[in-house]
C-alpha cells in the first residue's frame, strides 16, 4: 500500500513538469512579444521627435517671416535720382554666384533650382533706414567668416543702418555704407537657409524681372513674393561635422531631395507705399 502511494506521487509530479520544448517555445514566445514592443516603441519614438522637430522649424519660420514681412511691408522710396530704393540680386563668391542645390518637387518628377539672393530697401518712420537681408553661406569653420564654402546652405543674416541726412550725398544708404558693410554688421535671423528668394510683382500682378538693375527715383513694387526654406536642424550638425567641402556638399544635396528634410515658407507681402 505504501510503494502504491509513492508511485502515484512521482506520476503526479512528471504529470505536472515543465518539459524542455514547452520552456524553449515559451521563450520564444515571450521574445517575440519583447521585439514587438520595442519595435512599437521606438516608432513611436521616432514619431514624436519628427513631430518636435517640425514644431520647431515651424515655430521659427513663421517667427523670421514676421520679422522679414514687417520690413518689407514698410519700403518706401527714396524720390532721390540715382538712389537705390530697391536692390535684388544673386550672392556671388569670388565673383561667381552661389550654386544652390537642386531638389525634388512636390509636383511630379521635376526639380526645383534652390536660389541663394540678397536684398536691400528702404523704410522710413522718423529717419531713413536701410535693411537688406542676405545668405551668408556656411563656411567649415565657422569662426573665420572670410572662408566660405559654396555650399549652398548657410545662415539668413540682418542689416540695417539708420541716417537722418539721407539727402546729403555722402550719405548714400546703398553706395557708401551697405556696399562697404562687413560680416559683423549683420545679425542672425535664421540658420540652416538653403534657399532665399524675392520676387517683385506691379499692380496687375505681373512678374517683373529685376535681374541685373534696381528700383531707384520713386519706383517701388507693389507686390513682393517672398521665399525662405531650411532644413532640419540635425542635418544641420551632421553637414557641419564633415570636415571635407565636397563630401559635405554631396551630403546635403543628397538629404535636400528628400522633401521632409526641407521646409519651404512663402507669402505674399502688399507694399503699401506703392504708387
Amino acid at each position: 500500500m505504501r510503494l502504491n502511494f509513492t508511485h502515484d506521487i512521482r506520476r503526479r509530479v512528471r504529470q505536472s513538469a515543465v518539459t524542455l520544448l514547452e520552456l524553449m517555445v515559451a521563450m520564444s514566445i515571450l521574445t517575440f512579444i519583447i521585439f514587438g514592443l520595442y519595435s512599437m516603441f521606438d516608432k513611436t519614438q521616432k514619431a514624436f521627435l519628427e513631430t518636435t522637430t517640425q514644431k520647431d522649424v515651424l515655430e521659427s519660420g513663421r517667427s523670421f517671416m514676421d520679422i522679414m514681412v514687417r520690413d518689407l511691408e514698410q519700403m518706401r522710396a527714396s524720390k532721390l535720382i540715382d538712389r537705390t530704393n530697391l536692390y535684388i540680386a544673386p550672392i556671388y563668391i569670388n565673383n561667381n554666384p552661389i550654386n544652390g542645390f537642386r531638389q525634388n518637387s512636390m509636383q511630379g518628377n521635376s526639380l526645383f533650382t534652390n536660389v541663394v539672393q540678397e536684398f536691400f530697401f528702404l523704410t522710413k518712420t522718423s529717419q531713413w533706414t536701410s535693411v537688406a537681408y542676405l545668405m551668408q553661406p556656411m563656411s567649415t569653420n565657422s569662426s573665420d567668416y572670410s572662408l566660405y564654402t559654396n555650399m549652398g546652405v548657410g545662415s539668413l543674416r540682418r542689416y540695417t543702418y539708420t541716417t537722418n541726412e539721407y539727402y546729403h550725398p555722402s550719405a548714400d544708404l546703398f553706395a557708401i555704407y551697405y556696399t562697404n558693410s562687413t560680416g559683423s554688421d549683420f545679425q542672425l535671423v535664421a540658420d540652416g537657409v538653403v534657399h532665399l528668394a524675392l520676387r517683385t510683382y506691379d499692380r496687375d500682378g505681373n512678374w517683373v524681372d529685376t535681374s541685373g538693375w534696381s528700383y531707384t527715383n520713386t519706383f517701388i513694387p507693389a507686390w513682393l513674393e517672398l521665399e525662405v526654406a531650411v532644413i532640419e536642424p540635425k542635418v544641420l550638425l551632421q553637414a557641419r561635422s564633415i570636415p571635407n567641402a565636397a563630401a559635405q556638399r554631396a551630403f546635403l544635396q543628397e538629404t535636400t531631395n528628400r522633401a521632409s528634410a526641407v521646409h519651404l515658407f512663402r507669402q505674399r507681402i502688399p507694399v503699401r507705399t506703392a504708387n
